[in-house]
């Protein structure tokens, strides 16, 4: 039994999967998210201090 041949393989394939190929890391989503929740902890724990220095009696 005759085995078909195969088509030869595309080149540029190759080369998109590479790019692919990399260190693991978070998405920039995930950057963006986490930046703005610092931003926010950061934010309300200047209210919190601030409210509690003007409140004391």
């Amino acid at each position: 039994m005759k085995r078909k041949s195969l088509a030869p393989r595309n080149p540029f394939v190759a080369a998109a999967l590479m790019k692919k190929a990399g260190k693991h890391g978070k998405t920039e989503k995930a950057l963006r998210r986490a930046a703005r929740m610092e931003t926010q902890q950061g934010s309300l724990a200047e209210w919190k201090g601030s409210r509690l220095l003007t409140c004391t009696r």
